[in-house]
């Protein structure tokens, strides 16, 4: 049985090359690749010899070689339809079904942190140098606060494509499901391309992102993702703060925005109050009554950073990135 090895030395036989011309002539093929193929070490031809033998050599023709159909040169079969290839990881393929799996791009959802710059992870700012493109959760990059601090640490980030992803603020269930399917095959249409998508998000994916709704959506379809873990807004503001979220045995909530107050402040151990700035003059009325060690941090990390250690100062008017660190009085730690 014909095989794509077969197919793509056919190919090579009708352009007239052989494998010291191809290494030679095509900077990312090497002779250790041509060798361990034409030897058998290699059992099929691996996409990273394809795509670019098929970019150089124009007239070759990539559909004859993955799927048999049509032939060698694309000017011997003008009316087949070609196959593009992307830049892969090295996949074998030998199927035009394996081919199209390994064709599609691979969605990366980034952490980048809570707002200082410094505290992207090596990881992020690879990737982010390396993304084909960068997907928002904002209408436009200016309002976007995790492309903000992106672009503090990773100065390549301001030539690249930019995506929007913005997704729909609303308690409406049925809604919020049909935003999110929508923004997941819009994510879909650039995988299909072959295009990696680098996806930015505030703190760590893991911890109310919006990002984890295209995650869920994209693996369920078959798509390959990978979640880049971020610095997380309460770690750093522990940290700004000089306190320890929790020694010994000491558990610690994280507790949303959304969560009832008086049931999140029963909770034993620290309690950590995220994106309380809406009902923030609430909050601070509950604590000051209560006997309680608090800290603050509005804006950890980004400019208009505000540090807070008693309860009596809290701002009223704090924003919407603010978060409150609860613990009982005499505490360690506080």
């Amino acid at each position: 049985m014909e095989t794509i090895k077969d197919r793509f030395y056919a190919v090579m036989e009708k352009l007239g090359l052989n494998d010291y011309k191809v290494y030679t002539t095509i900077p990312s093929i090497t002779k250790n690749m041509m060798s361990k193929l034409r030897t058998g070490e290699t059992g099929e031809v691996s996409t990273k010899i394809i795509a670019p033998f098929c970019s150089y050599y124009e007239n070759a023709n990539p559909e004859y070689i993955l799927t048999g159909r049509g032939t060698p040169l694309k000017e011997e079969n003008a009316l087949s339809e070609t196959i593009n290839i992307p830049a892969s990881n090295g996949i074998a393929v030998t199927s035009e079904k394996e081919y199209k799996e390994a064709m599609a791009g691979k969605i990366y959802g980034v952490g980048v942190g809570p707002g200082d710059p410094e505290l992207l992870t090596i990881k992020a700012v690879r990737l982010i140098k390396n993304a084909g493109i960068i997907g928002i959760p904002a209408k436009e990059k200016e309002a976007c606060k995790a492309y903000q601090i992106a672009a503090g640490a990773v100065e390549e980030i301001r030539e690249k494509e930019v995506v929007s992803f913005p997704f729909l603020m609303t308690r409406d269930p049925e809604q919020l499901k049909e935003s999110h399917d929508c923004l997941a095959r819009k994510a879909a249409g650039y995988l299909d391309q072959g295009r990696d998508l680098v996806f930015l998000t505030l703190g760590d994916p893991t911890v109310y992102s919006t990002y984890m709704y295209l995650h869920r959506r994209l693996t369920a379809m078959g798509y390959e993702a990978e979640i880049v873990s971020g610095v997380t807004s309460f770690c750093a503001a522990a940290a700004r703060l000089s306190v320890s979220l929790g020694d010994g045995n000491t558990p610690i909530h994280i507790l949303p925005g959304s969560y009832p107050l008086e049931e999140g402040l029963s909770l034993p151990g620290t309690r950590v109050l995220m994106k309380s700035g809406k009902q923030m003059g609430t909050v601070k009325n509950a604590l000051v009554s209560g006997a309680y060690e608090v800290r603050m941090a509005e804006n950890c990390g980004m400019a208009g950073e505000r540090l807070v250690d008693r309860a009596q100062d809290i701002p009223e008017d704090a924003g919407y990135y603010s978060l409150v660190i609860v613990k009982e009085k005499g505490e360690t730690g506080c």
